[in-house]
């Protein structure tokens, strides 16, 4: 969760809420009780929910590198840096307030290995401000301006720093949970014998959309897997994404390296086809495509292709005339056509995608 950019503080909040909702707000006393129908709602096979509680906001201390925790006396909570309390939450909101601010000490000690990362600064009236508009700080900097504890917050971090000797054997302890549930990860997904054409495709997808970073990322995870079934697409796709992000140089050496190893799969020329594309060598692109047609004449994305690079040269009629067998290919899905071509293509459905697309009238009393 932490990894993802949530609050280190939300786990044990959630719990808070949990075990609140049992002592105060129930009347169902059975309902955390095992009952005889599976199918009716039970939380008897989870942990004492105080204890989970417990449990994630030690979780939040060790993430801090030690130096922050969250201590509940009755209904109250406190939250300390070093052992120094530095706010008090009671009454209503309490669990939330204290553990969403601890998480965002807690974070803020995690990612950065000195004080200067925090970024105090003084503000007007004297008032002292840190960190930034990341969400995850929204808690701790709302409740440091209303308590008005920004300057104390910062002797104490700072103080925590000086004093620090946890830090390395948590981020090594980090690191390893990280390598071990990496291998657990990796180990599972490349038992699936698809899982690398998966992978390809997925890397296709993000360059359709022209998220060419996305699938450089995926398209690396292909050539990495075990059950790899297609080296040469995977370099033809990762040619096209290179391309997407301004490599052209190195997407044309890949895409070449993918016809020279497999000269029979279409989609291989099609990928360089839209690199020269991108690149501005129409003619070469062209060629390209007409080699995937001879293969197969029944792929709508060469013609989607020749139909874009005639319909920005200014050939409208080549353009159309490709637009139209694409439009057959895919069963006359109106959404791979531009409007100006689906007009001609297709009135009906030009006109059914106008009416979708125009914003809702609004009447006046």
């Amino acid at each position: 969760m932490t990894s993802a950019g949530f609050n280190p503080g939300g786990g044990a909040a959630a719990m808070a809420k949990m075990d609140y909702y049992f002592r105060y707000e129930t009347r169902d006393f059975l309902e955390f009780d095992a009952h005889d129908k599976p199918s009716e709602q039970t939380f008897s096979d989870h942990p004492d929910t105080e204890n989970r509680e417990k449990k994630l906001s030690q979780l939040l201390t060790e993430y801090s590198c030690g130096h922050v925790m969250v201590h509940k006396a009755d209904r109250a909570y406190k939250v300390f840096i070093d052992g120094r309390e530095i706010y008090r939450a009671s009454y209503d909101n309490a669990a939330d307030n204290a553990y969403y601010f601890a998480g965002g000490l807690a974070r803020a000690f995690h990612d950065y290995n000195s004080v200067d990362g925090w970024n105090f600064r003084t503000g007007k009236g004297g008032t002292v401000d840190f960190l930034n508009d990341d969400k995850v700080y929204k808690q701790l900097r709302e409740i440091a301006f209303l308590e008005n504890i920004g300057a104390q917050i910062k002797a104490y971090v700072t103080e925590a720093y000086k004093n620090e000797f946890n830090r390395q054997k948590y981020l090594y302890d980090e690191q390893k949970r990280f390598e071990a549930w990496q291998k657990i990860k990796f180990d599972a997904l490349n038992a699936k014998k698809n899982f690398a054409k998966q992978l390809r495709i997925n890397a296709d997808i993000y360059n359709d959309y022209g998220q060419g970073e996305l699938a450089l990322k995926e398209i690396a995870r292909a050539l990495q897997a075990k059950n790899q079934d297609d080296v040469p697409e995977c370099l033809a796709i990762r040619g096209r994404a290179k391309a997407i992000c301004g490599d052209f140089n190195g997407a044309l050496t890949d895409c070449n390296d993918a016809i020279a190893q497999d000269s029979k799969n279409l989609y291989n020329f099609l990928n360089r086809a839209d690199v020269y594309h991108m690149r501005g060598e129409i003619e070469l692109a062209l060629k390209d495509i007409d080699t995937a047609l001879k293969m197969d004449s029944e792929i709508w994305v060469s013609y989607k292709l020749r139909g874009d690079i005639f319909d920005e040269t200014g050939d409208t009629a080549k353009a159309e005339e490709n637009y139209r067998r694409c439009y057959e290919l895919t069963e006359k899905n109106p959404r791979v056509i531009p409007e100006k071509y689906l007009e001609k293509i297709d009135a009906d459905a030009y006109k059914k995608i106008q009416s979708q697309n125009k914003p809702a009238e609004t009447s006046e009393e």
